[in-house]
């Protein structure tokens, strides 16, 4: 099944890392790899589950580059599910960010999200997903910078430009 891994706190942007690391993730079983976006995602074929090839991803990652990465994957199905359950259709891909989440939050706090929120953002929280339009940028956004802590759910984020790229490639 084709697989995306999401990477934070590590960039595999240059020809030598990448190259060390291939034979590493095909001795672990992942197939068909191939790096995307500049070092922050990585597309591959396994039939391992999600949670076990993070985990192994993460290990090989920190051994290899002395990292402590976070590492999400997530299969080609829920990439795709993301990219069109965009509930801002009529923005632009750049100014939406989606937050993968590992996992649905237990007890978000809606009334802190709304109250950090700008003037001009939009948010929604799907099983998979939280969505913040901003005009700004992520970090820009006091929404955007307290997102985790306010969901209570660690996650990776990507613009809706880079994720369209990635779902392009499957």
């Amino acid at each position: 099944m084709r697989k995306i891994a999401l990477l934070r706190g590590i960039e595999l942007d240059d020809q030598e890392r990448t190259s060390n690391l291939l034979p590493l993730l095909t001795s672990q079983g992942l197939e068909d790899v191939q790096f995307e976006m500049p070092g922050q995602a990585f597309i591959f074929e396994s039939e391992g589950e999600a949670e076990e090839l993070g985990d192994r991803i993460k290990q090989i990652l920190r051994k290899e580059f002395q990292v402590r990465p976070r590492v999400l994957v997530i299969d080609s199905a829920r990439l795709t599910e993301v990219v069109e359950d965009n509930p801002f259709e009529s923005a632009a891909p750049d100014q939406i960010h989606i937050l993968f989440l590992r996992r649905y939050p237990v007890r978000p706090n809606f009334q802190q999200m709304e109250r950090f929120k700008g003037p001009k953002e939009r948010w929604t929280l799907t099983d998979f997903a939280f969505y913040l339009h901003t005009p700004d940028q992520w970090r820009s956004s006091k929404l955007g910078v307290r997102a985790e802590r306010l969901l209570g759910v660690t996650g990776i984020r990507r613009s809706l430009s880079q994720t369209n790229g990635i779902a392009g490639r499957l």
